[in-house]
């Protein structure tokens, strides 16, 4: 999603964890690294606020604040956000201009702190969507679809699934695989890895959304980014 609003001119903020090799990684703009310069700057802005709290941050919440700082600074027009663990008391979850909440397959994990069953974990996870927006959502099974729902029609948020039935024409072999969801045909995902199929759809879906919300998305940036989207370590 972030190398495709790249590529559709927008100036795009990208905040992941963990990294692979630098923690640089975890902030970008149009794809590119913060510097160990600018990230030294932030956080001595950061550090003269959090040594006088009384209740100290944690690391992460410590890196998503100094992040808010540096794509605010930055002028982003958009951001692609990763959660943490993901949902209602994540971290990430303060932000209040969401345009739309972005879900990929919700399983068993984190179950220390966002439960026990599916079905609470989605509940959690669901906290990060605002209202009045529109939730996407890569095809889940059926009781966690039905948690999402809930939680969208409670906020008054359009609610979207990516159907298994509207990914065709499959072709997957290493390093080119092509694929048609709905009426955009022949794509090319970056990424290898049958799943990666199922993430590029979500993607696709994202920026139908996107567009909806009066973004300027092109096909061509569509389909460029998604071929020239690159994830190190993924494998």
């Amino acid at each position: 999603l972030s190398a495709i609003l790249t590529q559709a001119g927008y100036r795009v903020g990208l905040y992941t964890s963990p990294h692979l090799d630098r923690f640089n990684e975890r902030f970008r703009i149009r794809g590119e690294e913060i510097s160990d310069a600018a990230f030294a700057d932030l956080v001595s802005q950061g550090r003269a606020v959090w040594e006088t709290m009384e209740d100290k941050p944690t690391e992460f919440e410590v890196i998503t604040a100094l992040a808010f700082l540096y794509f605010a600074q930055s002028a982003c027009d958009l951001v692609v956000l990763e959660c943490g663990m993901g949902g209602m008391t994540d971290a990430t979850n303060v932000v209040k201009t969401t345009v739309i909440s972005v879900f990929a397959e919700i399983g068993m994990d984190h179950m220390g702190f966002l439960g026990n069953t599916v079905e609470e974990i989605a509940a959690v996870k669901a906290g990060i969507i605002k209202p009045g927006t529109i939730a996407v959502s890569a095809a889940q099974r059926p009781e966690v679809s039905a948690v999402l729902q809930k939680t969208c029609a409670e906020k008054d948020t359009e609610y979207r699934e990516v159907r298994k039935s509207d990914i065709k024409d499959v072709r997957y072999v290493f390093e080119n695989q092509t694929f048609t969801y709905k009426e955009e045909t022949k794509l090319k995902p970056g990424l290898t890895g049958s799943w990666q199929i199922d993430n590029a759809a979500l993607a696709v879906e994202a920026v139908q959304a996107l567009r909806d919300c009066g973004w300027n998305i092109s096909d061509e940036a569509l389909r460029k980014g998604l071929t020239e989207t690159v994830w190190q370590g993924r494998f």
